[in-house]
């Protein structure tokens, strides 16, 4: 494994095994020659669709449908959610442990599934050390 952002499609919390899908976030010319190669887009149309982003915006690619699966109880998380499910009050994920994860899950999957994406940490031996929700204006 390597370290990526990722939408997470599913959580078993009884197991603890949540599988993330990981993608690459892409900007300038690497944007437009996926809109060309992978879209459809000619090269003047994916141009300027980059050229007009906004400091946050970008094109997303996912081209392999492999998910990856990683035991949250394994790991450390950060969550844009405090425990009881509210929001954090800015744009820093707050640590949360793998019952607290568990409870979020419960109490609104879509807080964990729909919201936000996360960026995946993995270290140099491939063992994840960090499941973080991303922020992302």
């Amino acid at each position: 494994m390597y370290s990526s952002y990722a939408d997470l499609i599913s959580f078993d919390p009884e197991t603890g095994v949540a599988k993330f899908d990981y993608f690459d976030m892409l900007r300038g010319n690497d944007a437009v020659n996926f809109l060309v190669d992978h879209e459809g887009y000619t090269q003047a149309a994916a141009e300027a669709m980059v050229q007009d982003f906004a400091d946050s915006e970008y094109v997303k690619k996912n081209t392999n449908p492999q998910l990856r699966a990683i035991d949250i109880d394994d790991v450390s998380l950060k969550l844009m959610y405090k425990p009881n499910g509210d929001p954090v009050a800015d744009s820093i994920s707050v640590s949360v442990t793998p019952a607290q994860f568990r409870s979020i899950y419960l109490l609104n999957t879509s807080l964990l599934l729909e919201t936000y994406f996360y960026y995946i940490h993995v270290e140099s031996d491939g063992s994840v050390s960090l499941v973080e929700q991303v922020y992302w204006p």
